[in-house]
């Protein structure tokens, strides 16, 4: 049948952020591999902006440890006065003693009573200066207003940098470029035209008194106008549309009203091409003869599994989409990586290695 031809999602691509343009890779009437850099917009602030970022995670978590630091410092206070205070108390006893035999006046055993309690009120200022440090380190690890926001604008950073950098991520023949590098774009502005090669099918539109002889998966061969008439594409059919062409008209037919004429409706059947590299060759629009195959003969009657339609591919995702996953994963190994930095240059002991990411 010569009612079929080539159809594709055409995705236009626009820029998420305004900027200059700094990179163009996509080329008029060219094939782009998925997961390349197909523009850069204001890429270089960005970078500029993580960097600005990370350095401010990294002041937050040298607080953090020169604080801890301190913080440890005093705690081996702590343990000195406490070490006096006992020796105080030991030698004040043995005076008491030798007083009670009569050996050491009163005065001497009254002084070293007096030494004993003022070991006793540095201890307690040393633990109060301990809860102090123990106060600012809280203020300075992951959960504070400092690290929570040099963690936010991190993120965001990240997040700008994304943006800046648009990849595809199919394989896409593109159409036509809007842009050229140097130029200044707003947000939402048109980059480029692309139709995505996975996209591209062969359409049938089959009279419905044929549809019973075709099935999911039944093999076709097709000839595209311009590719010549001795060049067979082979494909398969990949879906049957649950509903006659007539349906998506804008100003649908009234079944129901006296004027109705039954006419001959047909019913599109989609059909993919098996070789990539045949398929990444076609055009949208092209015209297009098939023929429906079978092992038993043209238009053999289809197996019993294959009765039930399959629904139309669903087309690719919008490219450049963000994985919001990747993005926290990359914000953690980032944090982690400034933490380590720190401990490293401060030479923190164990101790005040107590700030991460998860707290």
């Amino acid at each position: 049948m010569d009612n079929a031809f080539v159809d594709g999602r055409v995705i236009h691509l626009t820029s998420p952020v305004a900027g200059k343009v700094e990179a163009v890779n996509l080329a008029r009437f060219s094939v782009t591999r998925s997961g390349e850099t197909a523009f850069l917009i204001n890429h270089q602030t960005a970078a500029a902006k993580v960097t600005s970022a990370e350095d401010a995670v990294r002041a937050a978590f040298s607080e953090a440890g020169q604080v801890c630091m301190q913080l440890g410092s005093q705690v081996e206070k702590v343990k000195l006065t406490d070490l006096t205070i006992n020796l105080a108390k030991d030698k004040a006893d043995n005076l008491q003693k030798l007083f009670e035999r009569g050996f050491v006046s009163k005065r001497q055993v009254d002084e070293q009573r007096y030494e004993e309690e003022k070991a006793r009120i540095s201890s307690e200022m040393e633990r109060l200066e301990q809860k102090r440090l123990a106060m600012d380190v809280n203020r300075t690890v992951p959960g504070s207003a400092g690290m929570t926001q040099a963690i936010v604008q991190l993120r965001q950073a990240l997040i700008d940098q994304h943006h800046s950098k648009i990849k595809v991520n199919h394989e896409v023949f593109t159409q036509e470029v809007h842009v050229l590098p140097g130029q200044w774009v707003d947000s939402g502005a048109l980059l480029a035209t692309v139709i995505p090669v996975e996209t591209m099918r062969v359409q049938a539109n089959l009279i419905e008194s044929q549809i019973n002889r075709v099935w999911i998966g039944q093999p076709v061969s097709i000839r595209i106008d311009g590719m010549g008439k001795d060049q067979v594409v082979r494909g398969h059919v990949e879906a049957i549309v649950p509903a006659t062409a007539a349906t998506f008209s804008a100003v649908q037919r009234n079944t129901a009203d006296s004027t109705w004429i039954k006419v001959a409706q047909r019913i599109p059947i989609l059909i993919r091409i098996d070789d990539p590299v045949q398929a990444a060759n076609v055009h949208i629009g092209q015209s297009a003869e098939v023929v429906f195959l079978s092992s038993g003969g043209a238009h053999a009657a289809p197996p019993a599994a294959s009765q039930a339609q399959a629904q139309a591919p669903q087309a690719p995702p919008t490219p450049a989409a963000d994985d919001e996953a990747d993005l926290e994963h990359e914000v953690r190994l980032r944090v982690d990586k400034e933490r380590e930095k720190v401990a490293r240059r401060l030479n923190l002991p164990p101790f005040c290695r107590l700030f991460s990411l998860n707290g």
